[in-house]
C-alpha cells in the first residue's frame, strides 16, 4: 500500500483502507453483508488521450471477487461510476466494497485498448487499530 503500480497507461496508488461496520447517509444506516472496505486511492492517466476507468474489484486469496459498490450516496470524494480521465489528470477519491475483512488484492486494469487490456493486483493488507493491553492491577 502506498506504492504506485502502473497498469498500461494508468498509475494506481492505494493510500488508505478502512473497514467499516456500517455507513450512514441522510440519517439512514446501511449495513454490509460482510464489512465495508473504504479504499482511498489515486489513479493517474499517463496516456495521450482521455480514458474511461472501469469499476474496481477486490479478490481474496481463493480468487473470490467482490465488486465495487456502484450505489454510494452523499460521499463527497466518491468518483461515481462514470469515470473519464483526461491526459495527465489524476483522480483522487474513495471507492467502497462489501467484502470480508481479510487480506485482499485490488484488481486494477487499463481497458483503454481493447486489443491489449492490462491488469494488476495490488495487495490490500488488513491492519487493525488495537489498543495496547493494560495489565490488570496486582491483587492485595
Amino acid at each position: 500500500m502506498g506504492e504506485t503500480v502502473q497498469v498500461g497507461a494508468l498509475e494506481y496508488t492505494v493510500l488508505e483502507v478502512d473497514w467499516l461496520p456500517q455507513m450512514t447517509s441522510d440519517g439512514n444506516v446501511r449495513l454490509p453483508r460482510h464489512r465495508f472496505a473504504q479504499v482511498r486511492l489515486t489513479i493517474r492517466n499517463r496516456a495521450s488521450k482521455e480514458v474511461g476507468l472501469p469499476l474496481l474489484s477486490l479478490q481474496d486469496e481463493k480468487g473470490a471477487e467482490f465488486r465495487e459498490l456502484d450505489d454510494i450516496k452523499n460521499v463527497s470524494d466518491w468518483p461515481g461510476i462514470l469515470r473519464m480521465l483526461k491526459p495527465d489528470d489524476t483522480l483522487t477519491g474513495r471507492v467502497f466494497f462489501d467484502a470480508p475483512m481479510k487480506e485482499m488484492r485490488l484488481f486494477a486494469s487499463d481497458v483503454s485498448d481493447p486489443m491489449n487490456e492490462r491488469n494488476a493486483l495490488i495487495e490490500i493488507p488488513v491492519t487493525l487499530d488495537v489498543a495496547p493491553a493494560v495489565p490488570a492491577p496486582a491483587g492485595r
